[in-house]
C-alpha cells in the first residue's frame, strides 16, 4: 500500500461498496467508507455510464484518485481447492489452468485463472485456485477508468474474509466458519489455516423484515454446511464468525450457532484495523483485502495471474545470458588490449623522442666514419712495388742477354669515388711502370717484349725505338707497362678499399659524403 492510501471497491448487483485507507505501521486506519446504491435510470451492464456515475460520487465525497483494488463477489467467480500432483512450482500454473477448466461454472476459454499455494506434501501442492470470466474484468477496468481511478489489483472477497480471520490475534481453532452477510446476499467459506477451505455464495432478498432475512440466511447456512460435509467430510470447524451489519448480526448469529451446533461469534472489531468514526460493519471484506495488501502473502490477483513457465523464454534468457557474459568477457578483453595498447603507444612516443635526440648524434658519427674511409681512400695506395719489380725481373733472359738498367713506377690519384648501390668507396689509381735496359741481341729484346706482353696483369707498349747502341750490351730497350693490380697474380683492383658501411643500427642518410670525395684530389 502506498503512503497516501488505497482504495478496496466492490460492484454488487445495484450496490458500490468502497473503503478508502492508509497504513499506519502496521495498522489499517480506516478513513472514509461509502455504500451507495447505483441509479435506477443507469444501467448496471454499461461500465461507462456506472463509471461516470462514481466520479461524481467520489467528487461529492473529495476521495483523491488513488490506486484501486476491485473486489470480487464468489459468485461471480469460480473457487476451488485443489490438490495438484507435484511440488515444482514451475508446474502448477498449467496443471491448475487445466484442473479448473473442468471445475468452471462459465465458459473456460474466456476465463482469467489465479491461484495460491497453501500447503505442500512430499509429492503433491495444497492450492486454492479461482477463476473470473475476462468480461468482467474488462466492465471494472472500464468502471474505475471512468471513474478517475487506477485499477491496480482484483481479487475475491473471500480472500479479504481470510485476511480478516488469519490477523484476528483470537485463540479461534485453525478451522472457523465465516457468514458475511450484505444488503445483496450472503457469502459463507469455511477458512482454515488462514486459507480458504471452501466457499459458497447465496442471494437472500431482501424483501421481508430483517427476521425473516435472518432466517432465510440460517437456511443457507445448513445448505453451505452441509456441502462443506458432502465435499469435504473432514475436519472440525468449531466455531463460526458473523460479519455485516448489526441489525442483521445481531439476529442471524445465536440462530446459526443453534442450528449448527457450533459458537457463533460476530466480529465487532479488530486489532489491525482502526474503524475510526467510520462505521465499517456493511466493508470488513473490504478492510481484509487492504489488510492482505499490507502483508507480504502470496495473493490471488486477476490482473496479474501467474502465468506458465515459458520454455522458449528461459532459453532466449540462458542464450542472452550467455551473450552478456560473453560480452561481459569481450569488454574485459578490450579493456585489457585498450591499456597494453595506450602502454605500447606511450613506449613507442617515448623511443621516437629518444630517436630524435640521438639521431642527429648517429649522424655525426655516420659522418665522421665515412670521412675516415675517405681519409684511409687517400693516403693508402696498397700497391706492392717490390712485388712487381719481382714479377718483371722474372720475365728477363738471363743477365748475359739483358740487363735492366731503369726501373719507374707511379700511383697517380684521380680522387675516391663513392658507390651508393653497394655503399663501398674505392679510389682508382692506375699503376704505371717504366722499364729501360739492354738486350744483347735484337731477339733477345724482342723476347722480354714478348713475355710482357703475354702476362695477363700488365698491358705494355714500347716507350722508344729499339736501336744498337747500349753500353753495356748491344740492344737498348724501353716498355711502357701499365696494370689495375696492386699486388702481382692478385684479382684486387688497386684502390678498393673494404666496404665503406657504419657499425649495425639504424643510420641517418648522409647524401653529402660521396660529394665531398667527387672533386678533391687530395686527402
Amino acid at each position: 500500500m502506498r503512503a497516501r492510501g488505497a482504495i478496496a471497491v466492490e460492484f454488487e448487483k445495484r450496490r458500490v461498496r468502497l473503503v478508502r485507507a492508509r497504513r499506519d505501521g502496521s495498522i489499517l486506519r480506516i478513513a472514509q467508507v461509502i455504500v451507495e446504491t447505483i441509479p435506477a435510470e443507469i444501467e448496471r451492464e454499461d461500465g461507462v455510464a456506472v463509471g461516470r456515475w462514481l466520479r461524481g460520487l467520489l467528487k461529492a465525497q473529495r476521495i483523491p484518485r488513488l490506486a484501486a483494488t476491485a473486489v470480487i463477489p464468489r459468485e461471480q467467480v469460480g473457487l476451488k481447492r485443489l490438490v495438484m500432483p507435484t511440488t515444482e512450482a514451475d508446474e502448477l500454473p498449467e496443471m491448475v489452468r487445466l484442473s479448473m477448466q473442468r471445475e468452471l461454472p462459465f465458459d473456460p476459454a474466456s476465463a482469467v485463472i489465479d491461484f495460491v499455494p497453501v500447503a505442500q506434501e512430499s509429492a503433491s501442492t495444497v492450492v486454492v485456485a479461482a477463476g473470473v470470466p475476462r468480461s468482467l474484468l474488462e466492465w471494472t477496468r472500464t468502471v474505475l477508468r471512468e471513474a478517475g481511478l487506477k485499477l491496480e489489483r482484483a481479487t475475491l472477497r473471500s480472500m479479504g474474509i481470510a485476511a480478516l480471520l488469519r490477523t484476528c490475534g483470537t485463540d479461534q481453532g485453525p478451522s472457523l466458519f465465516a457468514v458475511e452477510l450484505t444488503d445483496a446476499g450472503a457469502e459463507f467459506c469455511v477458512v482454515e489455516e488462514g486459507s480458504v477451505r471452501f466457499s459458497r455464495g447465496a442471494d437472500v432478498a431482501r424483501a421481508g423484515t430483517d427476521i425473516a432475512v435472518a432466517d432465510a440466511l440460517v437456511t443457507e447456512a445448513r445448505r453451505t454446511w452441509m456441502s462443506f460435509r458432502f465435499a469435504d467430510g473432514t475436519g472440525d470447524v468449531p466455531t463460526a464468525v458473523v460479519l455485516g451489519p448489526e441489525s442483521l448480526t445481531r439476529l442471524a448469529a445465536p440462530r446459526i450457532g443453534e442450528a449448527l451446533q457450533i459458537v457463533t461469534e460476530v466480529l465487532r472489531d479488530h486489532p489491525l484495523v482502526d474503524g475510526g468514526a467510520a462505521d465499517i460493519d456493511r466493508v470488513w471484506p473490504l478492510a481484509g483485502v487492504l489488510l492482505e495488501s499490507l502483508a507480504s502473502l502470496e495473493k490471488i490477483d486477476f490482473l496479474h495471474p501467474r502465468r506458465p513457465v515459458d520454455r522458449r523464454a528461459q532459453r532466449r534468457r540462458r542464450v542472452m545470458m550467455a551473450a552478456g557474459a560473453a560480452l561481459v568477457v569481450m569488454l574485459g578483453a578490450w579493456t585489457a588490449v585498450r591499456r597494453d595498447l595506450g602502454a605500447l603507444e606511450r613506449e613507442r612516443a617515448r623511443l621516437e623522442s629518444q630517436l630524435m635526440t640521438l639521431a642527429p648524434i648517429r649522424a655525426r658519427f655516420d659522418r665522421d666514419v665515412l670521412r675516415l674511409r675517405h681519409i684511409d681512400a687517400w693516403t693508402g695506395t696498397g700497391v706492392d712495388w717490390l712485388g712487381h719489380l719481382d714479377a718483371l725481373a722474372g720475365m728477363l733472359p738471363a743477365r748475359e742477354d739483358a740487363v735492366l738498367d731503369a726501373w719507374t713506377g707511379s700511383a697517380p690519384m684521380r680522387g675516391v669515388e663513392y658507390d651508393r648501390r653497394d655503399r663501398r668507396w674505392s679510389a682508382p689509381r692506375p699503376i704505371s711502370i717504366v722499364l729501360e735496359g739492354e738486350a744483347r741481341t735484337r731477339a733477345h729484346a724482342d723476347a722480354v717484349r714478348d713475355r710482357l706482353v703475354a702476362a695477363p696483369e700488365y698491358r705494355a707498349r714500347s716507350g722508344g725505338a729499339d736501336a744498337a747502341g747500349g753500353r753495356r750490351l748491344a740492344y737498348r730497350f724501353t716498355y711502357e707497362l701499365s696494370t689495375d693490380r696492386s699486388i702481382p697474380g692478385s684479382a684486387a683492383p688497386s684502390g678498393s678499399p673494404a666496404p665503406s658501411e657504419p657499425p649495425d643500427g639504424p643510420t641517418a642518410p648522409v647524401d653529402d659524403a660521396p660529394a665531398d670525395a667527387a672533386g678533391e684530389s687530395a686527402p
